[in-house]
């Protein structure tokens, strides 16, 4: 794929918007920001190819999540061992969160 440089700083700086309100979302808000930044990858041909290029399926992620959700802060989840192993499961657990709103809790320590 090709891309210019002016588009592919545009692309940047509206991915890490949307990064940094996912991270600092209040808990009331936290639902329609994570669906907002999943559209944006899941739209955006560069970093959606890239994610599709490292992606490592995560096995049992349903399970996990809520292991993690009703460990109350004990438990964590595997993000993998190299930094596209992480990217390609930040993705995955991003994904499952926006299509099942009530797991955000998972971030919020509740």
């Amino acid at each position: 794929m090709e891309i210019n440089k002016k588009d592919l700083k545009k692309t940047s700086r509206n991915f890490r918007y949307l990064a940094s309100r996912v991270l600092n979302a209040h808990r009331n808000e936290v639902n329609s920001i994570i669906k907002m930044f999943i559209e944006y990858i899941d739209n955006t041909p560069v970093i959606y190819e890239y994610i599709q290029n490292v992606f490592v399926e995560y096995i049992n992620l349903e399970d996990d999540i809520k292991q993690v959700s009703s460990s109350y802060g004990r438990l964590t989840l595997n993000t993998g061992e190299t930094p596209e192993q992480e990217v390609s499961s930040v993705y995955q657990i991003l994904k499952y969160i926006s299509e099942n709103p009530s797991t955000h809790t998972i971030f919020l320590g509740s």
